[in-house]
């Protein structure tokens, strides 16, 4: 016997269980505004990426934690 299949989750509810689990996690969750020229590096570089955010993310990560070191 089959167990009766939950409605698929909306895009809206995923989101939020992720961002629960990520401040679980420890995470933080800051705001950013770059300079366009920055911005524009940025983009350059993750254009072809198959996985621009999480780049994009480490790039930012990388680059505070060699500015504060």
């Amino acid at each position: 016997m089959n167990a009766p299949r939950l409605p698929p989750k909306s895009n809206a509810e995923r989101q939020r269980q992720w961002r629960q689990q990520r401040i679980e996690q420890g995470y933080e969750m800051h705001t950013v505004w770059l300079d366009p020229d920055v911005a524009d590096l940025i983009n350059a570089k993750l254009n072809d990426s198959n996985t621009p955010q999480a780049e994009r993310t480490k790039l930012i990560n990388d680059a505070i934690r060699a500015s504060l070191r």
